[in-house]
C-alpha cells in the first residue's frame, strides 16, 4: 500500500526512522520491529523504493567521508610519527620504523617512500601546520 509519502516522493517519519537504524548496522527485522512494519516491508524499501534508496545513500556517503577525513588526519600524524623514528638518535627506533614501514607498504611503497622523504625533509614546524 502506498502511502502519502511515497507519492510525494518524501520519505515517511518511519523509513526515515529506518535509515537512521540501518546506519548503525540493524537488522531488517530489527528495524521492522522499531518502526512498526514488517521485514518485507523494510527490504522493499532498501532494494526498491527510489527516493529511500537515494536518502540513505546519501547518508552513507556523508559518514563515510567523514571517516575518510579522520583517516587522512591520522595518517598524517602517522606519517610524521614514523618520520620522527627514522631520524631518531637511537639505532633500535630507526630499525623499528623502518620494519614497520616496510611492513606497511603494499603495492603503494614507492609512494609512501616519497612522501616519508619529503616529510623528512620538510622542517617540523611546517609539517604540524599540514591538513
Amino acid at each position: 500500500m502506498m502511502t502519502n509519502a511515497d507519492k510525494s516522493g518524501q520519505l515517511s517519519p518511519e523509513q526515515e526512522r529506518a535509515i537512521a537504524l540501518i546506519l548503525t548496522g540493524q537488522t531488517d527485522q530489527v528495524i521492522a520491529d522499531a518502526v512498526g512494519v514488517t521485514r518485507q516491508t523494510v527490504n522493499g524499501w532498501r532494494n526498491h523504493h527510489a527516493n529511500f534508496m537515494a536518502v540513505l545513500n546519501q547518508q552513507r556517503a556523508t559518514i563515510w567521508e567523514a571517516h575518510v577525513e579522520r583517516l587522512r588526519g591520522l595518517a598524517t600524524g602517522a606519517i610524521d610519527t614514523l618520520a620522527d623514528a627514522l631520524q631518531d638518535d637511537d639505532p633500535k627506533e630507526q630499525r623499528a620504523a623502518a620494519v614497520q614501514r616496510t611492513k606497511s607498504g603494499g603495492g603503494a611503497y614507492s609512494e609512501s617512500v616519497r612522501i616519508v622523504r619529503e616529510i623528512i625533509a620538510t622542517p617540523r614546524d611546517d609539517r604540524r601546520g599540514r591538513n
